[in-house]
């Protein structure tokens, strides 16, 4: 019955390449896990960035308007704009 299965000699090249299969599996699912966390950063800088100008628009719309109806109120016509 030594027929049926391989002797340990012939399997033990079988198992190198699995195990160099494995690891480069494992190399290239690293390499795209870190494409994927920076693609992430470069998101989250952008997202932050956006709402930061976002809020300096509205901060100089109110200063601007503000300015505005000071100058509106200084006239002393009382007449709108």
């Amino acid at each position: 019955m030594q027929g049926d299965r391989p002797a340990p000699a012939q399997r033990r090249p079988a198992l190198w390449v699995a195990l160099v299969l494995l690891v480069v599996a494992l190399l290239a699912m690293l390499v795209w896990l870190a494409g994927r966390y920076e693609a992430g950063q470069i998101q989250n800088r952008l997202e932050r960035d956006a709402a930061d100008t976002v809020a300096d628009v509205r901060s100089a719309f109110a200063r601007m308007a503000q300015s505005l109806q000071a100058l509106q109120a200084g006239s002393g016509t009382g007449a709108p704009l």
